[in-house]
């Protein structure tokens, strides 16, 4: 199974909407891409994880209020 968003919840965080995605998936490999690529993009503000059962791994993502978000490339 690759990774699936398990639960989304919206909350201020030091005074700004921040959205906090919690990620599941059976290998921490798949996770540890898509926290790295957050990290790397400058989305992720907070990050923490944990391994629930033997084959399965939870990682939440706090991000960053989409103010303080880089600009993304247009397409085209």
């Amino acid at each position: 199974m690759a990774w699936k968003v398990h639960e989304i919840v919206e909350a201020n965080f030091r005074g700004k909407p921040h959205r906090f995605l919690e990620f599941e998936s059976d290998t921490t490999d798949e996770l540890d891409g898509l926290v790295a690529r957050s990290v790397e993009k400058g989305w992720a503000e907070y990050v923490t994880g944990a391994r629930v059962g033997a084959s399965q791994v939870q990682v939440v993502i706090m991000f960053k209020p989409r103010d303080v978000h880089p600009a993304s490339p247009s397409p085209g």
